[in-house]
């Protein structure tokens, strides 16, 4: 089982540290948490999985039960991992969005905030995201850049290149990411 389900993919998967040394650990002590699964894919445990396979270790698996996968999964990772604040506000916004597209744990966006412990303002500014280049997106998503620091930086690469961060110009838009990558490698 490789695959996995798109509710383990909102978080974060650990830094090459922290997997090698999760991996280290397994392959000492063995798997102590069975990765669980739901609908034939990895619902939790994404990083157990990836450290067991460095570890060449076959891991263990459970099968999900119950009617709420999404809260499963986010309650399981929320404080498992240490995310900051973006990386919650980042998590929050899916977890909100793909309550809506299920039928059962709709969640409104003040019970999202709340189990994620980030305000709503900061998730309504993930919205920055929407408009900013790959590499600055995987920057928020693993927490070494602030929903600020996008913000500010989409905010500039439209002043410096006259173009509107909405425009569906694809030409134009690369040219406002290659700018943003440029100004954050300028900040660094």
């Amino acid at each position: 089982m490789t695959e996995f389900h798109a509710y383990s993919l909102m978080f974060p998967e650990l830094d090459e540290r922290g997997l090698n040394a999760l991996a280290a650990d397994i392959a000492t002590n063995a798997l102590m948490e069975p990765i669980t699964v739901f609908e034939g894919k990895i619902l939790d445990g994404k990083c157990r999985y990836l450290a067991c396979k460095l570890a060449d270790v076959e891991p263990t698996y459970r099968e999900y039960v119950g009617d709420e996968p999404l809260q499963f999964v986010a309650s399981r990772n929320l404080y498992r991992q240490h995310l900051n604040e973006t990386q919650r506000a980042i998590v929050a916004k899916e977890v909100y969005k793909k309550s809506k597209i299920g039928t059962v744990g709709r969640l409104t966006l003040d019970q999202v905030a709340a189990q994620m412990n980030v305000s709503k303002r900061q998730i309504q500014k993930t919205k920055c995201l929407d408009h900013a280049s790959d590499t600055i997106k995987a920057m928020a998503k693993s927490g070494t850049v602030s929903l600020h620091r996008v913000s500010e930086t989409v905010k500039q690469s439209a002043a410096i290149t006259g173009i509107n961060p909405n425009t569906e110009n694809t030409a134009d838009r690369k040219r406002l990411h290659e700018t943003q990558d440029k100004i954050m490698q300028l900040e660094e």
